[in-house]
């Protein structure tokens, strides 16, 4: 048993048993298929091989999903409400330094992912290999969304890792791999490039994609875009390499342009181009990069000023304890405890 497990086992009291498998599961206004999730992972976990905590991390929901969750009877939840939305990466980070199992399971809250696989990702993890990816099936790829397969795919270039087409959210990893990210103390940390890159032996198991007619992702093109640019600015420098790339192709291109220009004039004859639509379109293009350079000079000194405060990734206001741990009714409100190792 390793020292994080130990100290993590110890914090859930003595009455407390091993845990074999701990489901981390962020939760942001699903109410609406919080009872039917539940349900299926508790029922989930009964098939597991050793004792199992399903940690629901409640990320600052509007709607009814947290008196939901604290009013839970299985015996497997246990559940934290963060204070505000400091947005879904925090809120699994939350739930990895809550997690005291020797194997781990992220997925979603919205049942896009399929709760029958956790027993099959547990057996996975327990032979040769940290992590087990889950992915759509090929015929499955025209539903698949475009800009998420776009983005793992990028990703695994950057990242120079082997790229599995159609990944989905769910994942299982041993200790051995939570313990590791812990250890990333930025604030903004993106766990899906984040374990593409670290290089631990993995595996990848297919999985259907769930019916889920009346069911909308509270993922959505916005957020996805905010994970690609944290990922670019954060883990990346492309950014500032694709602006010094555009900038030299504009500065080679307006110089053959003008030395065109010249030696028509000089040789052949020809007049100067009349007017100044032509420098007026010069000039907005060398505007327009210089203004976006300075966009990109503004991300990366924005993301080194918030690192250096050092403020809380998260604040958790209120927890429920599981059944099978301590009393039901065992709550800790105003906790405002913080994990950024």
């Amino acid at each position: 048993m390793s020292d994080s497990f130990r100290r993590h086992a110890t914090a859930q009291g003595d009455t407390c048993p091993d845990i074999e498998l701990s489901i981390v599961i962020p939760v942001y206004n699903n109410a609406g298929t919080l009872e039917e999730l539940i349900a299926r992972v508790s029922a989930a976990c009964n098939d597991v091989d050793g004792a199992s905590e399903i940690i629901l991390v409640d990320d600052g929901s509007r709607d009814d999903s947290w008196p939901i969750v604290a009013g839970s009877e299985s015996p497997h939840v246990r559940a934290l409400r963060l204070s505000r939305n400091f947005g879904q990466q925090a809120a699994l980070k939350a739930g990895f330094a809550e997690a005291t199992g020797r194997y781990v399971i992220m997925m979603d809250a919205d049942l896009e992912d399929d709760p029958a696989m956790i027993p099959v990702i547990h057996r996975e993890l327990r032979g040769p290999v940290d992590i087990c990816y889950t992915a759509y099936p090929d015929k499955n790829k025209r539903n698949a969304r475009r800009t998420s397969r776009l983005f793992h795919r990028a990703v695994a270039s950057i990242a120079k890792a082997d790229h599995t087409p159609n990944i989905a959210t769910m994942r299982g990893f041993s200790r051995k791999v939570l313990d590791a990210i812990l250890r990333y103390r930025e604030r903004r940390p993106v766990y899906g490039p984040l374990m593409v890159g670290m290089g631990f032996p993995s595996t990848t198991i297919e999985v259907e994609m769930p019916d889920r007619k009346g069911i909308n992702s509270n993922y959505n093109l916005a957020k996805r875009v905010r994970l690609a640019m944290d990922y670019l600015v954060g883990y990346t420098n492309l950014p500032a390499v694709f602006f010094m790339v555009a900038s030299g192709i504009s500065f080679l291109a307006t110089t053959a342009y003008s030395a065109s220009i010249i030696i028509q004039y000089l040789i052949m004859g020809n007049q100067l181009p009349p007017g100044i639509s032509l420098l007026m379109v010069v000039i907005l293009l060398l505007f327009s990069m210089l203004f976006f350079g300075i966009g990109i000079v503004g991300l990366y000194l924005h993301r080194l000023l918030d690192e250096s405060l050092d403020r809380p990734l998260y604040l958790i206001a209120e927890r429920k304890q599981s059944t099978a741990c301590a009393p039901a009714d065992i709550q800790s409100k105003g906790d405002l405890h913080v994990r950024r190792d």
